[in-house]
């Protein structure tokens, strides 16, 4: 495995350039904050670490999508449901562009392939810093022709049974609006309502899963002692008990809810237009 190492104050990460620039390891002061990468066929999305998903885009939202006139009906090969959204950065090595203690900037240049017809550029920013992991990550199709594009990341946080999801939902909260939150959000049993600011998940509810495409940005996974916060401008979140119920697979996606469900089609990229996303995470005291 080629990987580096970034480093500040009591927070460190591995980053593996062979596999997607995931971070196989985030540790604050030795402690695991996501669960660690370590490949498992039965459940891979448990063992991701914190990976980018690029483009992300369901291959079989694709059936319907035309490149220069041509179908591509390899696209909708079946794919294991667990890396349906993943795109093809993950499988990919990346370069190191810039590298500093507590910051590295990575690039990948992908060629047009059977996987994935298109072109693109990507690049992922990762930083540690006033107790902080921030994220950036962007793609420019670099195609002659309109191509679809999505981003995102992929990561499992531990979980222990008295612990719960907390989620900012979307602003401004009109009646008609709270509903349609409601009606964006799926498995969520055992929910309940603390005033209009926050919704709460408790261990239980996580089981089947939950898809919200109305949220704020921010979520917190909250024990009795300390909480792990993430904040970022992506528009659909998803999280599931692993199997083995000791953490939460969280999917953060910029691609709408309907098109996670495959309702409608994706976004598409003029040529050289770009997208990018950010996502920071932050260790806390509970509140």
């Amino acid at each position: 495995m080629q990987s580096i190492h970034l480093k500040s104050g009591d927070w460190a990460c591995e980053i593996d350039l062979q596999r997607g620039g995931a971070l196989s390891r985030l540790t604050h002061l030795g402690k695991d904050v996501i669960e660690p990468s370590a490949w498992n066929e039965s459940e891979p999305e448990a063992c991701l670490g914190l990976l980018a998903l690029i483009p992300c885009v369901h291959h079989a939202s694709l059936s319907e999508l035309k490149w220069t006139g041509t179908g591509h009906p390899v696209l909708n090969t079946p794919q294991q449901g667990g890396s349906l959204d993943w795109g093809v950065g993950w499988q990919s090595s990346w370069q190191v562009l810039e590298q500093e203690d507590d910051f590295t900037l990575l690039s990948l240049e992908h060629r047009a392939e059977k996987h994935w017809p298109w072109l693109f550029d990507a690049s992922q920013a990762i930083r540690l810093k006033s107790g902080e992991l921030f994220l950036t990550l962007s793609l420019t199709n670099q195609s002659s022709v309109q191509a679809p594009a999505g981003l995102g990341w992929a990561f499992t946080l531990p979980i222990k049974l008295d612990e719960q999801l907390q989620i900012d939902p979307a602003k401004p909260t009109s009646s008609k609006e709270s509903q349609d939150n409601t009606e964006a959000m799926e498995g969520a049993e055992g929910m309940s309502q603390t005033g209009s600011k926050r919704t709460a998940y408790a261990y239980s509810a996580l089981q089947p899963g939950l898809s919200m495409g109305a949220w704020n940005g921010h979520f917190s996974l909250q024990g009795r002692d300390h909480q792990v916060d993430v904040h970022s401008n992506l528009k659909t979140l998803h999280a599931k008990l692993t199997k083995s119920g000791r953490g939460v697979v969280f999917k953060a996606l910029d691609q709408p809810l309907d098109v996670v469900n495959h309702m409608s089609a994706p976004k598409m990229l003029a040529p050289g237009e770009s997208i990018s996303v950010e996502m920071r995470l932050k260790l806390g005291a509970s509140a």
